[in-house]
Parts: structure tokens; C-alpha cells; sequence
């Protein structure tokens, strides 16, 4: 009974850990789109992209401050949200 006690709550952390909650990719007029996910309940990391410039950013907030890199748009377009968006890329 212990072990299956144990079992529980290490599948349980496991997939609250996993879990994100996106509201969908938001698009400015700008040619700028973001994406917000409330990651583990108290940090966001937001993806934003610049169809203008090509280029693509992670931004992680968290309480006190933010941190923001460019990452790989080819990577952030295997996420099926970001296809149709991230649409300058080389068909492979």
C-alpha cells in the first residue's frame, strides 16, 4: 500500500510538472506575435516572434525580474501553433 501511496503522488507530480497553459498565439499589427505560459504557477515564459525581422525570443518572468535570449525559430516551428507563423523557413 505504501508503494502504491508513493506511486500516486510521484505520477501526479510528474504531470502537474509537465503541464503548461497557453491562451494561443496573439498578433499584433506589427508583424510581432507572442505566446504566454504559465509554466509552474509562478513564472511565465513567453515566446515572441518578429515575422518582420525573422527573428525569435524567449522571455522568462519571474518575481523579482525577466530574462529574455534569442532561440532557434526552426526549433520554436516544430510546435504546431508557430507553423503557420514561422512560415520563412526552408522546407525540409
Amino acid at each position: 500500500m505504501k508503494n502504491f501511496i508513493s506511486l500516486i503522488l510521484v505520477t501526479s507530480f510528474l504531470l502537474c510538472a509537465q503541464i503548461s497553459h497557453s491562451k494561443g498565439v496573439y498578433s499584433g499589427d506589427d508583424g510581432m506575435h507572442w505566446e504566454e505560459y504559465d509554466s509552474t504557477g509562478s513564472t511565465e515564459i513567453i515566446y515572441q516572434v518578429d515575422s518582420v525581422s525573422q527573428v525569435c525570443f524567449a522571455i522568462y518572468v519571474y518575481n523579482p525580474g525577466s530574462g529574455m535570449t534569442e532561440i532557434s525559430c526552426e526549433k520554436l516551428a516544430k510546435r504546431e501553433e508557430w507553423k503557420k507563423i514561422i512560415n520563412w523557413l526552408p522546407n525540409k
